[in-house]
C-alpha cells in the first residue's frame, strides 16, 4: 500500500508542477479597467486620450464593429477609390486619431456627421480603428472584413445606433 501512495504523491507533485508551469507562461493583455473611456471629444490634435485607442486590439475591434454598424463600409470599402480609401496614409482632413474623430463627429465634404448618432466612446473607437487600418497588411484587412460579414451594416442594423 505504501508503494501505491508514493506513486500517487509523485503523480500529484508532477501534476501540480505541470499546472504551475502552464499558468506561469500565460500573459494577459494589459488593459486599464474602470472609467477611463473618454466621454467627450478630443481637446486638440495632441489629446493624450488617443493613446487609449492607438494599437489597443479590443478597442480597435469594437471600432470596426461600429464602423460596419454605422454603414461606413458601404463607401469605405477595401480597396476604395481615391479619398474614400482609408487604408492608405493620405488624409485630407488630418490623419491623427483626434482629426479622424472630428471628421466622423462633424462630417466632411460628401460625408455625413455622426456626432448626433454615436457616443463619444464609439467615435473614439472608430477613429482608432480607422487610424490603424493603414498599418495592417492587406490580407489581414481582408480577413477582418470577412470576419465581419455576418454583422449588420447600415440600414440592416436596428440596434442602439439607429
Amino acid at each position: 500500500m505504501s508503494e501505491s501512495r508514493a506513486w500517487a504523491r509523485c503523480a500529484y507533485a508532477l501534476l501540480a508542477t505541470a499546472c504551475a508551469v502552464a499558468v506561469s507562461g500565460c500573459e494577459v493583455e494589459k488593459r486599464a479597467l474602470g472609467a477611463s473611456a473618454p466621454l467627450s471629444p478630443p481637446t486638440g490634435p495632441g489629446d493624450l486620450r488617443a493613446t487609449l485607442y492607438d494599437g489597443n486590439r479590443y478597442e480597435m475591434s469594437e471600432g470596426g464593429r461600429n464602423f460596419r454598424w454605422s454603414g461606413c463600409d458601404s463607401c469605405h470599402t477595401d480597396p476604395a477609390p481615391g479619398y474614400l480609401d482609408l487604408n492608405d496614409a493620405k488624409w485630407r482632413q488630418g490623419g491623427s486619431i483626434a482629426a479622424i474623430y472630428n471628421s466622423i463627429a462633424n462630417g466632411a465634404p460628401g460625408m455625413p456627421a455622426y456626432g448626433g448618432h454615436l457616443t463619444p466612446q464609439q467615435i473614439w473607437r472608430m477613429a482608432g480603428y480607422i487610424h490603424g487600418q493603414n498599418k495592417l497588411k492587406p490580407e489581414v484587412r481582408r480577413r477582418n472584413t470577412s470576419a465581419q460579414q455576418g454583422e449588420p451594416s447600415g440600414t440592416t442594423w436596428s440596434g442602439p445606433l439607429s
